[in-house]
C-alpha cells in the first residue's frame, strides 16, 4: 500500500512540472467601440506561443462576442500587443479584434 502511495506521489510531483498551454481569455470588450480583445498570460512554464490554431480560436471567441453586438464577424488589428513583468519570464500577450459587418448584406 505504501508503495502504490508513493508512486502516486512520485508521478504527481513528476507531471507538475510539465509544461501546459497558458489559457487564452477576454481580456477586454467594448461595445461602443465595436472591439475584443483576447490575451493569455504565460510564465516560463507556460511560454509564449502564439500559433496558428491560438489565433484561429482567438477570432473565433472575439467573433462570437461580436456577434452578441449584432456584428457578422471580427478582423484582427495588424497590431498586438505584449507585455512583461519586470525582469521575470512573465507576460501578457494580447490581439485586439474589430468587430465588422459582411457588406454583402
Amino acid at each position: 500500500m505504501n508503495i502504490k502511495i508513493a508512486l502516486i506521489t512520485t508521478s504527481l510531483l513528476a507531471l507538475s512540472g510539465c509544461n501546459m498551454n497558458p489559457s487564452m481569455y477576454t481580456a477586454n470588450a467594448d461595445k461602443s467601440e465595436g472591439t475584443v480583445t483576447m490575451a493569455y498570460h504565460y510564465t516560463s512554464s507556460t511560454p509564449v506561443w502564439w500559433g496558428p490554431e491560438f489565433g484561429e480560436e482567438a477570432q473565433r471567441r472575439a467573433t462570437v462576442i461580436c456577434q452578441g453586438w449584432d456584428y457578422d464577424l471580427a478582423r484582427p488589428f495588424d497590431d498586438s500587443s505584449y507585455m512583461t513583468n519586470g525582469g521575470s519570464i512573465e507576460g501578457i500577450d494580447s490581439v485586439t479584434y474589430q468587430c465588422i459587418n459582411n457588406k454583402s448584406k
